[in-house]
């Protein structure tokens, strides 16, 4: 176990490190309800790309 003092220099590692154990355990993902009904609020009409539709874009237009 890394141990750390109060030093003002750990502060960015330490939010790193905590940001990264939230990500892995899924704490930073909304639950897909509220998701769904933001889509419907606050997107309504408007097309979301996904990853591949994005890549493909960038791919028509020669930018990958």
């Amino acid at each position: 176990m890394q141990k750390y003092s109060n030093d003002p220099e750990n502060v960015p590692r330490l939010v790193r490190a905590y940001m990264n154990e939230w990500d892995f355990l899924g704490a930073s993902a909304t639950p897909r309800e509220i998701v769904e009904e933001q889509r419907e609020t606050l997107f309504k009409g408007i097309h979301l790309h996904t990853v591949k539709e994005l890549l493909a874009i960038a791919n028509e237009k020669g930018y990958i």
